[in-house]
């Protein structure tokens, strides 16, 4: 901390000081930590504050907001705050359509959309909102396994493709299996 006092912060400081908040976020999620989650995410949305205007127009530190957004849908969904996770991945997905609208050739923008959906849908089933789930799941699936995003998604993230996918297909097996029986 004491480092900080004595630089001038710069763009690529506060991008690698929000893309470490986001890993140490996942990975203390991955443990079930949620404390040291809430920690790193502070710590993330702290650089991104302290980041000027200026800074915050740079594409690598807008990447690395989104993807701390997703860990904090993430820690809020873990922490059951469901109604909270909704509205920030309707954030997420705000955020990352415009982006991916302005900048159609950086495939994180538009795997960040497909992110807000998945965390959409979770937040949505969750609720008991069915109706609202379903599409957001398989609009998550969609863009996830789309041919252009699936080669360049991370291994740890393959995996959310198919939960996704899964999610959406349980919907509509449940829902014509509750239609079926009235």
């Amino acid at each position: 901390e004491a480092w900080r006092s004595r630089c001038e912060p710069s763009a690529a400081l506060a991008t690698q000081e929000v893309e470490l908040a986001s890993v140490a976020a996942d990975d203390a999620l991955a443990r079930s930590d949620l404390a040291a989650a809430r920690t790193a995410i502070a710590r993330g949305e702290g650089a991104w504050e302290r980041a000027s205007a200026e800074e915050r127009e740079q594409p690598e530190l807008r990447t690395a907001r989104l993807d701390l957004l997703r860990s904090r849908g993430n820690l809020l969904i873990a922490e059951q705050r469901y109604e909270e996770s909704l509205h920030l991945a309707h954030e997420l997905v705000a955020i990352a359509e415009e982006l991916a609208a302005r900048h159609p050739s950086v495939a994180h923008y538009r795997r960040s959309v497909g992110y807000g959906h998945g965390c959409l849908g979770v937040s949505q089933q969750h609720l008991g909102h069915w109706d609202e789930a379903q599409p957001a799941y398989r609009r998550a699936f969609e863009i996830l396994n789309s041919p252009e995003d699936r080669v360049a998604l991370p291994p740890g993230r393959r995996t959310e493709v198919g939960v996704y996918g899964a999610c959406y297909a349980g919907i509509v097996l449940a829902r014509r299996d509750a239609a079926a029986l009235e």
